[in-house]
């Protein structure tokens, strides 16, 4: 029996032993992207993050203060809550006094201080992410798009190995069955 199993034709068979190789060596490649990728991450992300903290068109916080009390408005687009609140405020921003209605919550009173930001023209915009969330953002895009592209590396490999190998068994059990029948 143990005779037989040995010269049997798929334990010989250098095809079937070479795809397993192939199919290894693949996932092998994917491990060692993925650990290649890690300080690529951190690189595109710290890059990033110093980008973002040396752009002179980011918004600059100011100190704005609340001039009146809030007001309930109701929204009429999809853009904002169904209801929100908003408060009117005072800032300066080079070397002029600007004043304006900005977004806030029903405890805002008159007198308060409220960090505001504004653009290079002085006027409200939307606060942008932290240099430092849009830097661990970036760099985490790039981790799990090469991680991505590795995982379908191996899914796509072992699917094609299988179906080779599935082909090289069936090929096997033909010869089998024919040297058995004695044909």
């Amino acid at each position: 029996m143990i005779r037989w199993w040995r010269s049997a034709p798929w334990s010989s068979s250098p095809l079937m032993r070479s795809w397993d190789r192939w199919d290894g060596a693949v996932r092998l490649l994917a491990v060692v992207l993925v650990l290649a990728a890690v300080p690529l991450a951190i690189w595109v992300g710290s890059a990033t993050s110093a980008a973002d903290r040396a752009d002179t068109r980011r918004p600059v916080t100011v100190d704005a203060t609340v001039t009146g009390g809030p007001v309930l408005v109701a929204s009429a687009s999809g853009a904002q809550p169904a209801d929100y609140w908003q408060v009117p405020v005072r800032w300066k921003f080079g070397g002029r006094s600007r004043a304006g209605l900005i977004d806030a919550g029903p405890g805002a009173r008159m007198g308060d201080r409220i960090a505001l930001s504004v653009g290079a023209d002085g006027q409200p915009t939307a606060t942008p992410p932290s240099a430092a969330a849009d830097g661990i953002d970036r760099g985490l895009m790039v981790l799990s798009g090469i991680s991505a592209v590795a995982m379908l590396l191996v899914v796509t490999t072992h699917w094609l190995m299988n179906r080779r190998r599935n082909a090289d068994w069936d090929r096997a059990w033909r010869n089998l069955t024919r040297t058995r029948q004695g044909r």
